[in-house]
């Protein structure tokens, strides 16, 4: 099967553009019938805007599906319908990116995607906004699981909401009495304490309140210390934020080469160091290797002995 999608020459062929990051083609592998549909779709999706687009991609894709199911109630084998299949698959796939922020463009190779945040912007909101649009998907494909679903209908029905400020009041007191309207105060969220007011368990309203984040809800491994956000200043202590500590990530490029722990980061700083400086790193170094050495098992490989000149 070929790739490529070929425009049809009754229209006018859009001039081709330069394709660089953050753009990326889109070029599934379909039947030449199928490019073609896709490359019409296309057309029309990046002159509608995001809401209609994606009420058009819907449409195709339960086309496409009514399309598959009459199909297989013909008895047609895996190999006729396998066209179908991959086109549908091909929609979700647009679908899916669409829904996350990627905009969809066309030229005469066929299909290019826009990363969400590409397109440039003296606004710092519009770059925000666009990320969080782009963690959206999953983060309702989360928020619809079953077990979500009970957790967060749970929390609400015995009260939650009565512990979170209301914008309205916290706007009104910061504007009458300025930065003393309000007084943040941690607190450490501990297994098995409740919140005295409703009885709730702060372990629970810690996770009901980062449902509601902008990216999706996710554990983290090693130990991690879960903090409530409480205003002092407001009636009852209302909660207005949560945050978090936890271990470090174990590898993380940028800190690693900052802090000179990879060799990257080491030959950086090394050639910022005067001559005194890199013979106590190289001193370091050797104690280092000879503690090792000491610590490891090595008859097998030096019979008689380390060599005094290893060094």
């Amino acid at each position: 099967m070929t790739s490529a999608v070929i425009a049809a020459t009754s229209e006018p062929v859009v001039p081709k553009r330069s394709i660089a990051t953050p753009l990326r083609r889109f070029r599934p592998r379909l039947s030449l019938g199928y490019q073609e549909k896709l490359y019409r779709l296309a057309q029309r999706l990046e002159e509608m805007p995001h809401a209609a687009s994606h009420s058009e991609l819907s449409l195709a894709i339960q086309s496409a599906e009514g399309r598959r199911s009459q199909y297989e109630s013909l008895g047609l084998t895996l190999g006729d319908i396998a066209p179908t299949l991959h086109w549908t698959t091909a929609l979700r796939v647009l679908r899916d990116l669409h829904v996350q922020g990627w905009t969809i463009h066309t030229d005469d190779e066929g299909l290019f995607l826009r990363a969400p945040g590409a397109m440039l912007s003296s606004n710092p909101e519009v770059g925000k906004e666009a990320i969080r649009r782009s963690f959206s998907f999953a983060r309702n494909a989360q928020l619809s699981q079953a077990s979500a679903v009970r957790f967060i209908r749970g929390l609400e029905r015995r009260g939650v909401h009565a512990l979170f400020a209301e914008g309205t009041e916290l706007a009104a007191r910061l504007k009458a009495l300025g930065p003393t309207g309000v007084k943040p105060e941690l607190e450490l969220v501990e297994q098995g304490v409740r919140d005295p007011s409703t009885g709730l368990s702060l372990q629970d309203i810690w996770r009901y309140a980062r449902h509601f984040w902008s990216i999706p809800y996710q554990s983290t491994p090693g130990r991690n210390m879960y903090y409530l956000v409480r205003d002092g200043a407001g009636n009852g202590r209302p909660l207005i934020g949560i945050a978090a500590l936890g271990n470090a990530v174990l590898g993380l490029a940028q800190r690693d080469d900052y802090a000179g722990w990879t060799a990257k980061g080491l030959r950086s700083h090394w050639a910022n160091l005067d001559h005194e400086d890199r013979r106590r790193l190289a001193e370091r170094f050797l104690e280092v290797i000879e503690v090792g050495i000491a610590e490891t098992f090595s008859k097998d490989i030096w019979p008689d002995g380390i060599p005094a000149d290893w060094r």
